[in-house]
């Protein structure tokens, strides 16, 4: 038998601050847009009063793909799946650069279930307040460092 050599392939390394950071097609209003028109509040969690935030972690890779969506912070399995179902069909975004090359960057959001008439709406000053409220220093330290990379301005 002839021997065969393994050619040892090196994975791209994942950034999680980078020089140009992923940016999605439009910028950050153009993504609350897209998140409030794409993620379906269940009726059963809604019915129920359930909501609240949940943290979902994915990495943009070179080309601007989502690989990667899991939830770092959920609440239950039928809010959990919509926000991941939402993230993982976003579209491509522009790739984040480190010295002049597209490189992988694991990205966080968050997304809010509102109860009370409300659903899922991102388009609002008051979703913009509780946001900024959910990315405070405190509320991440519940969080591990480990899990939490980078939050989506």
């Amino acid at each position: 038998p002839i021997p065969i050599e393994l050619e040892e392939t090196e994975e791209a390394e994942v950034f999680s601050i980078v020089e140009a950071m992923p940016e999605f097609p439009g910028g950050q209003q153009k993504l609350i847009e897209y998140l409030t028109s794409n993620v379906t509040y269940p009726k059963s969690a809604r019915d129920s009063g359930i909501g609240g935030t949940i943290y979902v972690g994915f990495i943009i890779d070179e080309f601007g793909h989502i690989q990667n969506a899991r939830i770092i912070r959920g609440i239950i399995p039928s809010l959990d799946q919509a926000a991941i179902s939402a993230v993982e069909k976003m579209p491509r975004w522009k790739p984040g650069e480190q010295r002049g090359k597209k490189v992988k960057v694991q990205m966080t959001v968050p997304l809010r279930f509102s109860i009370g008439g409300e659903g899922f709406n991102t388009n609002n000053e008051k979703y913009a307040e509780d946001f900024e409220k959910d990315v405070s220093d405190e509320n991440i330290s519940k969080t591990e460092m480990s899990e939490i990379s980078q939050y989506i301005f």
